[in-house]
C-alpha cells in the first residue's frame, strides 16, 4: 500500500476502523471468523515495547521532554580520568561513593574556564582535581562530519550513529582531538562525554568542521530527572542580561543560607544582599481539587511569589496578594518559585502544600513531584529603567525592553512598575506590543510609591519577534492632568509564550509493540489509541503493522500502513504493530491504550 496511514486525531482518542474486505480481495475477512483484541495500557506499562523519542511515565506512553542550548553535566569533585584513552566504564567505578557535588541543564560544550572551574555544578572554590559527564543529543546533517576537540586535561567523546556508543575523538592538555564521522542522516544524535582536570588550566570544547558546536544543536533530556531548573541572578531584579547561572536543584525548596549564597556558584560569591533565584518546572498532580500554596522566608522583607500555569498566585513581591487557592487538575502543571533577597540579613525560603484534596501529604513540596521541564516558555525582560522615568505634566514617557524567542506566539502578559505619581487617578500606564499596538493597563491602583501588578493580561495574545529574532516592547505611561509630573521606576514585563524553535517536549514519537502470536490469523481490523486527556488539535497519529510466520522473522517483514475504512490482511501467525505521534512539541502527549483488533480463523 502507498497511502498514508495518517489520520487527525479526535478530541478524545482515533480509532482506525476497517471494512469487511481487504482492497485486493485475497484473504477476506467474513463473518464466520473469530473476533479477537490485543491491548497494552498503563496498568500494566506498555510491556516489552520499544520506544523513540517516548518514554513511560505512571505507567503512561508519553512524550519526552528536553532542555535545549546545552548538554546535562553532572560534576564531581575527583579526578575520573588518568588519560584520554580510558573507558566510559572506567570513569564510571572511579566515582567517589559521595556521588556528584552538582547538577546543570543545557550546559554548552564550548567552555574555557582558565584557572577556574565550571559553574554553578558545585565546585565553588574547587579549581582542580575534579570532573564533569555530559550527556544529551547533539544535531547532525547527514554525510560526512569533522569533530575537534580540546580538552584540558583529559578527556573524550562518544556517539551512537545509530549501533550503540563508539568513541569518536578524545584529547589531553597537549593535543586536542580531531576525528571524521560518516552521519547516516540528518538529525538528533546521543552524545555523552567526560572531561577530567588535573591543575592549572581547565577548559572543554567541542568543535564541528572548525567551528564551536552552536548551542542550537544542542539539547538534554529532563523528562526522567527530578527536580527544580534554577536560573540566578546576581541583582534582587529578574533581568535576563544579568543571569549569573544556571542550575539543577534535586531538591526540595527548603532553604536557610543564613547570611550567605546558595552553596553553588549560581550567585556571585560575597553577593550576600542583592541576589535572586527563580525555580521553574512541572508539578504532578495526582488528585484534581483545590489546592493552596505557602511560601516562607528567612527574613520577612525578603521578596516571593507563585506562579501556576502562567498566573501569578500570590506572594510578597511589594504590595503583592497573599496566596490564594487554586484549583488544578490531575495532571503535569507548570509552576515558578521567585524568591529575592534585597533586605539584607537572613536568607532562605520554603515552598509548602497548606491545604489539598484528602489524602494528599501537606507540608514541604517534595522534589519528588518535580520535574525541571516547562510546557510554557517564559520571557524576563531586561528592566527598561530600574530608577526613575520621568513624565513630564501631560505628556508620555516609556521604558523600552527586549525580549527573545523566534517565532513564538505571546499567550499572556505581566506587567510591573512602582508608580511615583501622588494622585494615581492623573496617570494612565500600557504596554505597548513590537507592532505598535498598546495593551491597556489602564490607571494605578495606588498612589506614591506603590508597586502595580497587572496579570492574566490573556488579550495581549501575537507573535513576539520580528524579522531581527528580536522584538522591543515598552511600558509606557502618560500624566493626562495638568497639575504636576509623574514618574514611575523598575519597570518590568513578562510573558508566557507557546511556539518557536525550541519545543519542550518530542514533536515525534513512536512505539513498537512486542511480538504477539495469533494462531490462525486472517487480518487487521482496526487499532484504537486512547489518550489521556485531549490531544492538541494539530496532533497526528499513523499506525503500521507488519506480520510474518514466526517472531524471528517480524525484524524482515515489511511495515504496512492501517488505512481507515479497509482492513489489512496478514500472513501470521506473529504479530506487530507500531504507533506514530506527531505535533508541535507545546503540549505533552500521553497514551492511556492502544488496543489493536483482529480476526483468525
Amino acid at each position: 500500500m502507498s497511502l498514508m496511514a495518517v489520520i487527525a486525531v479526535a478530541a478524545v482518542g482515533c480509532s482506525f476502523a476497517a471494512s469487511s474486505a481487504t482492497p485486493d480481495g485475497d484473504d477476506t475477512i467474513v463473518d464466520g471468523d473469530q473476533p479477537g483484541s490485543w491491548t497494552d495500557n498503563a496498568n500494566d506499562g506498555f510491556p516489552g515495547g520499544t520506544t523513540d523519542g517516548a518514554t513511560i511515565d505512571a505507567g503512561r506512553l508519553t512524550s519526552r521532554g528536553y532542555a535545549f542550548g546545552g548538554l546535562h553535566a553532572t560534576a564531581y569533585d575527583v579526578r575520573l580520568l588518568d588519560n584520554q584513552d580510558e573507558t566510559f566504564a572506567m570513569a564510571l567505578g572511579r566515582i567517589p561513593t559521595t556521588g556528584a557535588v552538582g547538577e546543570r541543564l543545557g550546559m554548552d560544550v564550548s567552555n574555557d574556564w582558565g584557572y577556574g572551574h565550571p559553574a554553578s555544578l558545585g565546585l565553588r572554590n574547587r579549581n582542580d582535581q575534579l570532573s564533569v559527564i555530559f550527556d544529551g543529543d547533539i544535531w547532525l546533517d547527514s554525510g560526512n562530519q569533522q569533530l575537534g576537540m580540546v580538552a584540558d586535561d583529559y578527556g573524550f567523546v562518544e556517539l551512537d550513529l545509530g549501533a550503540g556508543f563508539t568513541r569518536v575523538i578524545a584529547a589531553r592538555y597537549d593535543a586536542n582531538g580531531n576525528g571524521m564521522i560518516d552521519v547516516p542522516r540528518a538529525g538528533w544524535y546521543p552524545i555523552r562525554a567526560v572531561i577530567a582536570e588535573d591543575n592549572f588550566i581547565a577548559q572543554f570544547k567541542l568543535l564541528l568542521n572548525g567551528s564551536n558546536l552552536p548551542p542550537a544543536q544542542q539539547r538534554c533530556r529532563v523528562d526522567q530527572l527530578h527536580g527544580w531548573h534554577v536560573q540566578g541572578f546576581n541583582e534582587y531584579l529578574p533581568n535576563n542580561a544579568d543571569a549569573a547561572a544556571t542550575s539543577l536543584h534535586p531538591s526540595s525548596i527548603d532553604e536557610d543560607w543564613q547570611y550567605n549564597t546558595p552553596d553553588s556558584d549560581i550567585i556571585a560569591q560575597g553577593n550576600y544582599d542583592r541576589f535572586m533565584l527563580r525555580y521553574a518546572g512541572q508539578i504532578k498532580i495526582e488528585v484534581a481539587g483545590s489546592y493552596q500554596f505557602g511560601l516562607a522566608v528567612q527574613d520577612n522583607g525578603d521578596a516571593r511569589r507563585l506562579w501556576l500555569d502562567g498566573d501569578l498566585v500570590g506572594g510578597k513581591w511589594g504590595d503583592a496578594p497573599a496566596m490564594a487557592p487554586r484549583t488544578l487538575t490531575a495532571g503535569w502543571h507548570d509552576v515558578v518559585v521567585d524568591f529575592a533577597e534585597w533586605n539584607g540579613g537572613l536568607a532562605g525560603i520554603k515552598l509548602t502544600l497548606d491545604a489539598a484534596p484528602n489524602g494528599v501529604a501537606l507540608g514541604v513540596v517534595p522534589a519528588s513531584m518535580i520535574r525541571p521541564v516547562l510546557r510554557r516558555g517564559r520571557i524576563v525582560a531586561s528592566y527598561g529603567d530600574p530608577n526613575y522615568v520621568t513624565v513630564n505634566d501631560q505628556q508620555t514617557a516609556a521604558a523600552s525592553m527586549r525580549m527573545l524567542a523566534p517565532g513564538a506566539k505571546v499567550e499572556s502578559l505581566y506587567a510591573e512598575y512602582v508608580n511615583l505619581q501622588p494622585r494615581a487617578n492623573e496617570m494612565t500606564c500600557g504596554v505597548v506590543r513590537p507592532d505598535g499596538s498598546v495593551e491597556s493597563l489602564g490607571r494605578p491602583q495606588s498612589n506614591y510609591n506603590a508597586t502595580e501588578f497587572n496579570s492574566n493580561r490573556r488579550g495581549s495574545a501575537g507573535m513576539l519577534v520580528s524579522g531581527n529574532d528580536a522584538a522591543t516592547w515598552r511600558l509606557q505611561c502618560t500624566d493626562d492632568v495638568a497639575t504636576q509630573n509623574s514618574a514611575f521606576r523598575q519597570s518590568f514585563l513578562a510573558i508566557e509564550y507557546f511556539g518557536g524553535n525550541a519545543p519542550p517536549f518530542a514533536s515525534t514519537f513512536s512505539f513498537v509493540s512486542q511480538p504477539h502470536n495469533v494462531a490462525g490469523l486472517v487480518g487487521i481490523t482496526s487499532v484504537d489509541v486512547t489518550p489521556h486527556g485531549a490531544l492538541p488539535s494539530d496532533a497526528t497519529v499513523a499506525v503500521d503493522v507488519r506480520a510474518a510466520a514466526d517472531e524471528t522473522s517480524l525484524t524482515q517483514a515489511t511495515w504496512q500502513p492501517l488505512i481507515a475504512g479497509t482492513s489489512l490482511p496478514t500472513v501470521g501467525p506473529a504479530l506487530q504493530y507500531r504507533v506514530t505521534v506527531t505535533s508541535d512539541g507545546w503540549n505533552q502527549i500521553e497514551i492511556d491504550q492502544i488496543k489493536l483488533n483482529y480476526r483468525f480463523k
